[in-house]
């Protein structure tokens, strides 16, 4: 918290550490001193840590390696032998905001792709 004074008109700035909101999801709130010499209402309660949605425990082919899903969390999800991500990757990490929702969506790794030969259905596919 700072303040400008504490006479009537002056001003406190309520600022929350990195990874920590107010309950509405701001990070800063002001109080305004009144001409009774009392702060008025807008005193705001403690900063808390915000929780992103638990991750999956489930994910086909798919290790995720923290439990912790608190703002600033970053949870690391890693896939087993011969399967990625629908982008190839086998390794992606998510970190959760201090707004708590992830920065990206979960995904399970899935079996990777295997080329068959170009006489096969009268040319090249791709085959999960």
């Amino acid at each position: 918290m700072t303040q400008s004074g504490n006479r009537y008109l002056d001003v406190a700035t309520y600022t929350c550490i990195e990874n920590h909101a107010f309950q509405d999801g701001t990070t800063t709130k002001k109080a305004s001193c009144l001409s009774s010499g009392q702060w008025d209402n807008s005193v705001p309660s403690a900063c808390i840590r915000p929780q992103c949605p638990t991750v999956s425990s489930s994910l086909s082919y798919t290790t995720v390696n923290s439990s912790d899903h608190g703002a600033g969390a970053a949870v690391r999800y890693e896939c087993s032998q011969n399967a990625t991500f629908s982008d190839g990757s086998s390794v992606r990490t998510r970190r959760c905001l201090v707004s708590g929702h992830w920065d990206s969506t979960e995904e399970a790794c899935g079996k990777g792709y295997r080329e068959i030969t170009p006489h096969q259905f009268g040319g090249w596919a791709k085959l999960c």
